[in-house]
């Protein structure tokens, strides 16, 4: 069980593995290993969104300022599961952002940002830099474009 933000929230065995690779005891990033990409796999309805979420809004709560994305390969895709999982797992009103639905992006109180993209409609992935992002479905993404996107990251 892990203290989020209000709510305790209770972990499956492997969310639990990823959040502890993750995540220090303060629920801060840890930095006593050479990480720097993480990968959830698992059966359908294994909690890997949900963890995926949860992780993505930790991160933008905890570092004021920071500018993420979380990107599936479709438009389609995006607007049918992560926008709409993301609004109903941690409501605005209850996790200090603001959604602004024609840009696609939440703005967290403390300024971090975090945009929802598609690469089949969104060429603003190309000309921006992120802290850090979020593959859905990672195996549906071309190589060229998962090269890319590594190569935004900045943070």
């Amino acid at each position: 069980m892990i203290s989020s933000m209000e709510k305790e929230l209770v972990l499956n065995t492997k969310q639990t593995q990823m959040w502890n690779m993750m995540f220090d005891g303060e629920g801060n990033l840890r930095t006593d290993h050479n990480y720097n990409h993480f990968a959830f796999f698992g059966a359908f309805r294994c909690g890997k969104s949900f963890f995926m979420m949860l992780a993505t809004l930790v991160l933008c709560k905890r570092y004021a300022g920071c500018n993420a994305s979380m990107i599936r390969m479709t438009y389609g895709e995006l607007t049918d599961s992560c926008i709409v999982q993301f609004l109903e797992a941690f409501p605005p009103e209850e996790n200090d952002y603001v959604y602004k639905t024609g840009t696609r992006e939440i703005i967290f109180n403390n300024k971090s940002r975090l945009t929802f993209r598609a690469f089949d409609r969104d060429n603003k992935i190309k000309s921006n830099n992120y802290d850090f992002v979020v593959l859905v479905q990672a195996e549906e993404i071309p190589e060229s474009l998962y090269l890319q996107l590594i190569g935004r990251l900045s943070g």
